[in-house]
């Protein structure tokens, strides 16, 4: 039936035996075929930003269709996440980039079963690099370590590489130079992975043949370095994995800005040890071991000294024992299986070099979210009033510190976080005593992001850790419990 008014004014009724169209029931129903009937999945997407925004359903609708069963879940566990905050280099989205990998129909590098592959695997690493990202068996330690520093910083513009690549054999980096995927640089079948999905063997092989630069072509199906006929540029020796000097270059590349190779050297280990371990940045660093002839990605230090690095074999039980007997340090860590953590010593004793961005930043890299999440990782409080009372703060200053990033304004992010805590919890800010709770609660936080923000000032300035604090008594009293 349908309501309208005649031409004098008058309001008049019409009926009719078709029904309006329904484009949003058009597209549920398109959203659950593409996911093969999984209604738990269709409702998960349905309740994301990225299919509530009509501009980019389409885009959703299409790489559901084109990913298998496992692909879809990781496909809908990425969606939850925000997808649109991060943009390539060129200033396009994850989803975008995902649905040009689907709607591409170049086939002369890649046929169409194997792009839907390479989407697959794209969506899975992203969606859960910790697990998925690995070298295999291949010696490919170090494009595998910036494989996933480039997914864990900007997964939009590893989506935009491996879509160019499929597509056209080439494509350019951040920093401005070809990466070109050679004649065989594609497996057929599972000759040439080496255990590893397609996506990444690309990957791999192309920036493996670019890291060899000047002095070797690589050979994916033997996982080594040919040596070119220039043998008075060949000073290196034959076989797989680069030199610490091409994973910079490359780093520059593939991040797009400049990398340097800060080697191991007896007077250089403390300070190679000290920068990582009072680094607060977001930008990916590498840390090459001399002694196992082994690079791993750095994730973060703790407050015992201990250096923990994402190990490219990806998550295991136990260390290998070949490369246990070429010296590599460490204990597995119990949390995450693809973690391995180094004592001071072990580090030291590891031989340790560094790829690392030339002027590091201390948060200017990264999603607001990210950097919020660097500092609330860190941020050490006074256990003065009860955790109920501490969790409403922690939110209030993620809501404050997400605005100001934001440009928005503080106060209100504040606010709104703040009601929506206390609704959830039965409560109202309106009661004098919680209000006044809560207030003393968010100004311990506060006062402990100033103690924080002067100490990370402190050390990445060389002064001593103490910050603004004149005694170390003074120091310690806000160094009591850690989130």
């Amino acid at each position: 039936m349908y309501i309208g008014s005649s031409p004098g004014g008058v309001r008049s009724v019409f009926l009719r035996d078709d029904p309006l169209p329904d484009s949003n029931n058009d597209a549920n129903q398109q959203l659950l075929d593409a996911l093969h009937g999984n209604t738990a999945l269709a409702e998960k997407i349905r309740a994301t930003d990225a299919w509530k925004n009509l501009s980019t359903r389409q885009a959703v609708i299409d790489v559901a269709q084109s990913t298998d069963d496992v692909g879809d879940t990781a496909f809908s566990n990425l969606l939850a996440r925000p997808v649109s905050d991060v943009k390539d280099h060129r200033g396009r989205t994850l989803l975008q980039n995902l649905d040009d990998i689907v709607t591409n129909k170049n086939t002369n590098v890649v046929d169409p079963n194997q792009r839907n592959e390479i989407l697959s695997d794209v969506i899975q690493e992203i969606a859960d690099p910790d697990n998925k990202m690995t070298q295999g068996k291949a010696g490919t330690c170090s494009v595998t370590s910036l494989q996933y520093g480039l997914i864990k910083t900007n997964a939009a513009e590893y989506a935009r590489l491996m879509n160019e690549l499929s597509a056209d054999g080439k494509t350019v980096m951040a920093g401005g130079d070809a990466l070109t995927l050679e004649a065989g640089f594609v497996p057929n079948g599972t000759s040439g992975t080496f255990e590893r999905d397609l996506a990444s063997t690309i990957f791999q092989n192309a920036t493996m043949q670019y890291g060899g630069g000047l002095y070797y072509d690589y050979d994916p199906l033997h996982d080594a370095n040919i040596p070119l006929t220039n043998p008075s540029q060949n000073t290196r020796k034959d076989g797989g994995g680069l030199l610490e000097d091409d994973i910079a270059n490359l780093s520059t590349q593939l991040f797009g800005e400049k990398y340097d190779a800060v080697l191991y050297r007896s007077d250089n280990a403390q300070r190679n040890y000290d920068f990582l371990l009072h680094y607060t940045g977001n930008d990916p660093i590498l840390v090459g071991s001399n002694h196992a002839d082994h690079v791993m990605y750095f994730d973060h230090a703790d407050t015992a000294g201990n250096i923990y690095l994402r190990n490219p074999w990806g998550p295991s039980t136990g260390q290998r024992g070949d490369e246990v007997h070429r010296g590599l340090e460490g204990q597995v860590d119990r949390h995450r299986a693809d973690l391995l953590y180094m004592t001071k010593q072990e580090f030291l004793d590891s031989r340790m070099s560094l790829m690392r961005p030339q002027n590091p930043s201390t948060s200017a890299t990264g999603s607001p979210q990210t950097r919020t999440d660097l500092v609330i990782k860190n941020l050490k409080i006074c256990p003065t009033t009860s955790s109920s009372l501490i969790d409403i703060a922690k939110q209030e200053l993620r809501a404050r510190l997400l605005a100001t990033e934001e440009g928005q304004d503080p106060a209100a992010a504040v606010l709104d976080q703040k009601n929506l805590i206390l609704s959830r919890n039965g409560v109202t800010s309106a009661d004098p005593i919680i209000a006044a709770q809560i207030e003393q609660a968010t100004t311990i936080v506060l006062c402990e992001l100033d103690a924080l923000k002067a100490t990370f000032a402190a050390t990445r300035d060389g002064a001593p850790a103490l910050g603004r604090f004149q005694t170390q008594t003074e120091f310690n009293k806000i160094n009591v419990s850690q989130w």
